[in-house]
């Protein structure tokens, strides 16, 4: 599992790969998708993703867990998948499963923005 936080972050590791057919038929290329957790408890904005920094096009606030009947804790980390549309847009959807998550996945793009610190 990738590990990526809001100002700090590891290099991804594909863990699934699809070829993403066009509405023609055609092939349009590789979808890269990740499975990360996102350091989120000052709300969903900044990602550090490969080499950048990413922002939402809409900054979402921290998402809310899901009760957990094992009694696992909450430690400021979403976990979700990251798309890898192009090299100009990330979408991070939630893990339903787990946090109540916003109905479509979050879009990012590459910023030259510096993430301001989490108080």
């Amino acid at each position: 599992m990738v590990l990526l936080l809001l100002l700090a972050g590891c290099g991804p590791r594909t863990t699934t790969a699809a070829d993403a057919p066009d509405p023609s038929g055609g092939i349009v290329g590789k979808i890269e998708t990740h499975q990360i957790e996102v350091l989120t408890h000052c709300g969903l904005e900044f990602l550090k993703f490969g080499d950048r920094t990413w922002r939402a096009e809409t900054p979402l606030p921290e998402p809310k867990p899901r009760p957990d009947p094992n009694g696992v804790k909450y430690d400021g980390y979403t976990s979700g998948v990251v798309t890898v549309v192009d090299d100009k847009t990330l979408r991070f959807a939630v893990d339903d499963t787990r946090f109540e998550a916003p109905s479509e996945p979050v879009v990012f793009h590459p910023t030259d923005v510096e993430p301001p610190l989490c108080h």
